[in-house]
């Protein structure tokens, strides 16, 4: 039974912090109203299509076309769309008498709900090897808008619908740059085999030459010779690196060793460990939780490792914490991972990526909060949207160039932009040992600051 009553007000606190705390959406049983006591505009939904708020829906493409005097699209074109038809809808002011109702006979609201909250990911059969939901089961990928955040889109044109101008205008972009550390040793206590595996996967699995060559060399120094760190012990290179673009990043931590294939084991509470995390929190970037790749199935896991998170924290003199996380391989299950952080107390999760494309998997790139499907409870957790990863921009590369992949990345940079969002990057301690990467890394954040919008 679908509660239209409780996925109003998801909808109204949603529209509430994205265009005007005056908000507000009244349901009126088969359409809605959204008004502001700022503004004597009203927007009519009156039709409210039931697929949108239905598991199992299957739709086809369909393109807002939107004709409304003065309103320029921050990205241009018509906006794609799931639709039940498969039809261009076309948006226009259709007032009333007064000129203060903008009947709309499309359902935008449910369009809104079905994509940020993920229904087409609900209890997926059809998963990859690490039980995740394959990018080409997307409908924005299947129907390739996947580079565009619609969401962000529409929910523009409801605040100049309301008020006359896009809340992409008010808005600040940021760059977010995050560093997952599966790998913090890259010869620490491993012996020739797991080293042969490793150069073994440079060539095969990342085809880099330039990596097998670096690997091979780095472990001659260190291990047969002695003559520098290890390179995966890297987090002042990290700080500095993102010191000079003047960015704060976070630092995900493993904290349990429990899949032998998949996680990694290292000790946080070695001093040299302690020593590191010190020198990143007083460098003002922070540290959260890498939860270990069991974990997105084993609620006790789970807890056990918020938990271990929640200590090392206080020793290193961490309080008033707010856990931010994000899932080992990006394994999550929706809704059920996002609930279970949400109830554990954790405030932020950046799982919502992929890690062999680079796009919008949730239509957004603004931080926002789900509501359960199934229970109708508006969840705590706040989602940012991952948008890039090194592994995407690794196989992007290996697959189709390195012109194929910055004419992709500079399609997201843009619209991310444009919209006002955050351009939220992972980029695993190791990578910043490959300098293909790392040019990468750089031109994208130049190229992001360069064209940044500024706060009104």
């Amino acid at each position: 039974m679908i509660d239209y009553d409780k996925i109003s007000k998801w909808l109204e606190i949603y529209f509430q912090e994205y265009i005007s705390e005056n908000i507000s959406l009244t349901y009126l049983g088969d359409s809605y109203i959204l008004s502001s006591s700022d503004s004597l505009k009203k927007i009519y939904i009156s039709s409210i299509f039931h697929e949108y708020y239905s598991l199992g829906s299957t739709f086809n493409l369909g393109y807002l076309d939107v004709r409304v005097e003065h309103y320029n699209p921050s990205i241009g074109g018509r906006i794609p769309i799931p639709s039940i038809k498969g039809s261009t809808i076309i948006i226009h002011r259709g007032n009333d008498d007064n000129g203060n109702i903008v009947n709309i006979s499309f359902d935008l609201f449910g369009v809104i709900y079905w994509v940020l909250n993920r229904l087409e990911e609900y209890d997926d059969v059809d998963l990859d090897e690490h039980g995740r939901f394959k990018h080409s089961n997307l409908h924005s990928s299947k129907y390739d808008y996947f580079d565009r955040p619609i969401i962000d889109e529409i929910t523009d044109l409801l605040s100049f619908l309301l008020f006359g101008y896009s809340i992409s205008s008010t808005c600040c972009s940021n760059v977010i740059l995050s560093h997952d550390i599966d790998r913090p040793y890259l010869f620490y206590k491993k012996g020739f085999l797991k080293f042969l595996r490793t150069i073994l996967g440079d060539l095969l699995k990342r085809k880099s030459f330039y990596l097998f060559i670096s690997t091979l060399h780095n472990w001659l120094r260190v291990v047969v010779f002695g003559k520098i760190g290890d390179p995966n012990f890297n987090f002042k290179k990290i700080v500095q690196f993102s010191n000079n673009f003047q960015l704060k990043g976070c630092f995900y931590l493993i904290m349990d060793f429990v899949n032998k294939r998949y996680d990694s084991r290292y000790d946080v509470y070695s001093k040299e460990f302690i020593d590191s995390m010190s020198y990143v929190l007083e460098s003002q970037h922070t540290i959260g939780l890498h939860p270990s790749y069991n974990s997105s199935i084993s609620l006790e896991q789970l807890k056990k490792e918020i938990t271990n998170f929640k200590k090392f924290s206080l020793h290193l003199g961490q309080e008033n914490l707010n856990i931010s996380v994000r899932m080992h391989y990006l394994r999550i299950r929706i809704p059920h991972t996002i609930d279970q952080l949400s109830n554990l107390g954790v405030s932020i999760d950046s799982s919502m990526g992929f890690s062999d494309v680079i796009g919008f998997r949730c239509g957004t790139c603004r931080p926002y909060r789900m509501i359960n499907h199934f229970s109708g409870n508006i969840m705590n957790v706040k989602i940012s949207p991952l948008l890039v990863m090194d592994n995407a921009v690794q196989k992007i590369i290996n697959d189709d160039g390195y012109y194929s992949l910055m004419r992709r990345l500079t399609r997201v940079l843009r619209n991310a932009h444009v919209m006002g969002g955050d351009l939220t990057i992972l980029w695993h301690n190791d990578s910043y040992n490959d300098y293909r990467l790392m040019n990468v890394l750089g031109e994208l954040i130049k190229k992001y600051n360069h064209n940044k919008t500024k706060c009104h």
